[in-house]
């Protein structure tokens, strides 16, 4: 009955209501017998039961109100497609990768489901616009995506993998891939190549590494914006036809775009494990990422790939004067002379972000070869990471005196938590940029699996004032949950020039974990016997007051001890809601120990809150001048962290 035409319904509405009036005059000249009167009610509700059924068949027919609207079906189909795990695994943390790769056989089943969701699926070509590129790959799937953009992934695991087939009788057989049939498929994707936006080329193995070699240097890709390619590791060997493709260290990508030049319009870029470097200009490029080119991985099968040079990369960024992000990790630039004529230098005038890994056996003459071929404006963010050292010995300072920064650096952020490197975060006095270290202290320099101790880091970074400390007016703390006593204390005698302190408890404490209570913490900001007092110019102190906490005795203790000598001026309290009205009362009654009073309600805090974001949520805090609110929060922006 569902699959009968609107006119069949409508005449058997007209005879349903005739037999209904029948019966309706059926009753009217009943006698009143019982069983005929009982007979004609029963058949005249069976009638009108089947009336309405018609009717609601004829409205769905006509005004589809019960039916899921195309738009809302290919919705629905979008989240059928698996996105792809990691495309760009090499790569570091810190890298923004906004694309995301779908893999768009999962919608076949659908295709088998019934003509209509067959004809929607295979008529919506956004639906086919992420391309997996498979052995065999036909042009009729190359098809389905009409003249959309393209987002084309290639991968090792998915072109030389082994596939289970079902024989008759059940039995199940293997079937290797054939490369020539992968060759194919990459030659089908070069005639496409001008809807490709997004290519992804991610070789864990060497297998007919030439073929991606060829591949991404013939590739016309003019429309091309975001790439990102990853070569085998060190620990694999290339075959005697890449040998053929990169016989420098500089190697022409995508020549047979329009005017033969290619990557005209590329905005992001990410290079792991390749042994060289574009000779193409990139004008539009924004985002850079390199990674894994150390010379060991330059050494492929008993023979060197020629090695590209700090010449070699000036000359590249050099053609891409927009960027905006560049991100070295695990690049060994100490090792990569210049030419004897003399030392050559980039400017980037739009960087915004430099993030810069070295290798672990690197030091400060990684970071000082970097900075001799790489200038940038003063409002760009550095992130330094990871230094590993036994001996510190003022790498902080060595660091700071290598960086071209003319500014001395006035506001300090300290985060040293567990399982997390220590992180530095300074700002100069001009408010312009700002520069991040993440550091950890080991008594095993190359060793990574050597367990995070914070309070350790601390005490060695800071086991002594130095030089850069005393310019520090702002300081913000985050530290260990199990080390708050330690931290605070390695920290505070550290900056006679402090003014502002922020200190961060943590807004949950572990059960049966070793809290020390803030009061021993924040002792060392009385003053001692001698007159002598951490911290001699603090103006404003600025902490927040967990659920836990059973009194604020500790600050007030600290207000009350400074009042004479070195008094707080300033007290910033933000307070957790389920907070105990006996301890609440307390913290209102600091407001009689100070001249100026900020207290709020902080709001929920989850458990990956970045717990020294506190102070954000309050914005008269930052009325005053000397206080800023321009930190970057690394809850919400963790390419910075």
């Amino acid at each position: 009955m569902a699959t009968e035409r609107p006119a069949s319904i409508i005449n058997q509405l007209r005879e349903l209501w005739s037999k209904g009036g029948q019966l309706i005059e059926g009753l009217a000249v009943s006698r009143g017998v019982p069983s005929s009167y009982e007979h004609l009610l029963t058949s005249l509700k069976t009638v009108l039961q089947d009336t309405g059924d018609m009717v609601h068949m004829l409205h769905n027919q006509r005004l589809p109100v019960h039916r899921v609207p195309p738009e809302v079906l290919i919705r629905i189909f979008s989240f059928v497609k698996i996105s792809v795990d990691d495309p760009d695994s090499a790569h570091p943390a810190p890298v923004r990768w906004t694309i995301t790769v779908h893999d768009d056989r999962k919608l076949h089943p659908l295709l088998l489901v019934c003509r209509k969701w067959r004809d929607l699926a295979l008529n919506t070509p956004l639906l086919w616009s992420h391309v997996m590129v498979v052995p065999g790959m036909s042009d009729d799937y190359l098809a389905r995506s009409a003249s959309v953009p393209l987002t084309v992934y290639i991968s090792g695991a998915i072109s030389l993998s082994t596939t289970r087939l079902l024989a008759s009788g059940g039995m199940i057989i293997t079937q290797e891939t054939s490369p020539s049939s992968f060759y194919q498929s990459l030659k089908s994707i070069g005639k496409i190549h001008s809807r490709i936006r997004v290519l992804h080329i991610n070789f864990a193995d060497s297998i007919n590494i030439s073929w991606i070699a060829g591949f991404v240097a013939t590739l016309g890709a003019h429309q091309l914006e975001e790439c990102s390619i990853r070569f085998p590791s060190e620990r694999s060997r290339l075959d005697g036809g890449f040998q053929r493709h990169v016989s420098r260290p500089r190697l022409t990508l995508f020549s047979g775009g329009w005017g033969n030049s290619g990557g005209e319009k590329l905005r992001s870029l990410h290079l792991a494990s390749v042994p060289f470097l574009p000779s193409n200009r990139f004008p539009a490029l924004t985002t850079l990422s390199l990674s894994n080119a150390t010379i060991i991985a330059s050494v492929y099968g008993g023979s060197r790939v020629p090695r590209w040079g700090l010449q070699d990369l000036v000359d590249f960024l050099s053609g891409s004067p927009r960027l905006e992000e560049l991100y070295i990790r695990n690049v060994d630039l100490e090792l990569r002379d210049l030419p004897f004529s003399g030392t050559t230098r980039v400017t980037l005038g739009c960087l915004r972000q430099l993030v810069l890994d070295v290798p672990l056996h690197t030091h400060i003459s990684a970071v000082q070869r970097a900075f001799s071929i790489i200038g940038y404006p003063g409002h760009c963010h550095v992130l330094l990471t990871t230094f590993s050292a036994s001996q510190p010995d003022d790498i902080v300072a060595q660091l700071l005196t290598t960086l071209p920064c003319t500014d001395s650096y006035t506001r300090l952020r300290i985060r040293a938590v567990e399982d997390e490197h220590t992180t530095l975060h300074f700002v100069p006095a001009s408010g312009n940029g700002s520069l991040s270290m993440c550091l950890r202290v080991t008594d095993q320099p190359y060793a990574r699996t050597v367990p995070f101790n914070p309070q350790r880091e601390l005490r060695a970074l800071f086991d002594r004032a130095y030089p850069w400390c005393c310019a520090v007016e702002e300081l913000w703390l985050e530290l260990a949950e199990d080390d708050y006593y330690y931290g605070l204390r390695c920290v505070l005698g550290r900056f006679p020039s402090l003014r502002r302190l922020v200190v961060s408890q943590p807004c949950y404490v572990s059960p049966g974990g070793w809290y020390a209570h803030i009061a021993e913490a924040l002792h060392l900001l009385h003053p001692a016997r001698n007159g002598t007092v951490a911290c001699p110019a603090l103006d404003t102190l600025c902490i927040n007051i967990p659920a836990y906490c059973k009194d604020v005795e500790a600050v007030k203790q600290v207000l009350l001890s400074r009042a004479r000598s070195h008094p707080v001026r300033r007290l910033v309290v933000g307070y957790n809601s389920m907070l105990e009205w006996d301890v609440l009362e307390e913290v209102f009654s600091l407001e009689e120990l100070v001249e100026e009073f900020v207290c709020e309600e902080l709001p929920p805090a989850r458990r990956d809150t970045v717990l020294a974001d506190w102070l954000l949520s309050i914005p008269q805090v930052f009325e005053e001048g000397g206080f800023h609110a321009d930190w970057p929060k690394r809850g919400s922006d963790a390419s910075m962290w």
